[in-house]
């Protein structure tokens, strides 16, 4: 879960930011409005408006839609949170990108998480990585 049912749906930046991914996801999937409200369980009249952002997106709701739109919870966080560019989530570029990043990070804790242990004098962070680890991680 995204926001873990909590009200964690913020500033109107982020209601648009989710609605337009929620909007897009939608239509990609071809799904109807009665189709959303019974996956939902939700009435087909609070989904008109929900797709026409009549009503807020709260974090439950947030929840639910990520769910039943299979959305990646980790690309939207960095298309609508960190970027406030909600449509780059379906470019395959940006999903490359974000996977190289991903495998940077995951090397950046797996060597912190080694070096925990050690003397502080033979702690070094090597954050430094040729092109190609980084493809090959990220694949």
């Amino acid at each position: 879960m995204y926001h873990q049912g909590k009200a964690f749906a913020g500033s109107a930046d982020r209601q648009r930011g989710f609605l337009t991914l929620f909007r897009e996801e939608w239509r990609r999937r071809g799904l109807t409005n009665p189709q959303v409200a019974a996956r939902l369980g939700r009435s087909l009249s609070l989904v008109v408006k929900i797709k026409a952002g009549r009503t807020p997106l709260t974090g439950h709701l947030i929840d639910q839609l990520v769910e039943i739109l299979e959305i990646d919870v980790v690309r939207a966080y960095f298309a609508v949170d960190i970027l406030n560019e909600p449509m780059i989530y379906f470019e395959p570029v940006f999903l490359q990108s974000l996977n190289k990043t991903m495998a940077m990070y995951e090397r950046i804790l797996t060597t912190y998480r080694a070096q925990q242990d050690a003397p502080e004098d033979d702690v070094t962070l090597d954050l430094e990585a040729d092109d190609d680890t980084l493809d090959q991680t990220a694949q």
